[in-house]
């Protein structure tokens, strides 16, 4: 079957579109990032202040209270954008095998020289390591890793209320972080496959 000039021009036009839009997805990615690196820098500092015992307790309330909780909004930010870099992951993958497609049609004789195969971009059949191995879920671990550290102290520094933080407060503070942990790495899964 014969392609029309037309149909040419306009599959190249999608894969020129759908490579711009690659590419767009991955400069999203790098700003929701930077952003959220700079809101932990600002909750780092708030821990800093609370830990040298310049944050002091007013009408807002305990200065654990309150450092707690804006970790907390900070953690969950993280998590928004694990959602967020989840889906934009998703829709990217589409077009990475929209993109092959138009490449297994329109390179008959030369497509060994771009080897590139549906499985191999979506990665579906991979070993749950080898998922865990690839750029983009080594990227979202840089949101997901800090904010599992931030929401594990901000649940010692809330347990912790009634005076110093216990052990046990901070064993249970360990293991909401890794449970967080778990749940963004199971949610960044459900969302970008």
């Amino acid at each position: 079957m014969n392609r029309s000039q037309s149909e040419d021009s306009l599959l190249l036009l999608e894969y020129e579109r759908s490579s711009e839009f690659c590419n767009h997805v991955d400069d999203v990615r790098n700003v929701i990032t930077s952003f959220f690196l700079t809101a932990v820098g600002a909750a780092v500092f708030v821990l800093d202040k609370y830990g040298s015992g310049d944050l002091k307790s007013g009408p807002l309330g305990r200065a654990a209270l309150r450092a707690g909780l804006l970790l907390y909004v900070v953690s969950f930010t993280g998590l928004l954008f694990v959602l967020v870099i989840a889906r934009l992951r998703r829709v990217q993958l589409e077009r990475y095998v929209m993109m092959n497609g138009i490449l297994d049609l329109v390179l008959t004789q030369t497509r060994t020289v771009v080897p590139f195969t549906d499985a191999g971009i979506s990665g579906r059949s991979a070993q749950a390591i080898h998922k865990r191995l690839t750029g983009s879920f080594l990227w979202t671990v840089i949101i997901v890793l800090p904010s599992s550290i931030l929401t594990g102290i901000a649940t010692a520094l809330i347990l912790g209320l009634a005076g110093v933080i216990s052990p046990l407060d901070s064993v249970i503070g360990g293991g909401v972080g890794v449970l967080f942990f778990a749940t963004c790495d199971r949610l960044y899964f459900l969302l970008s496959e």
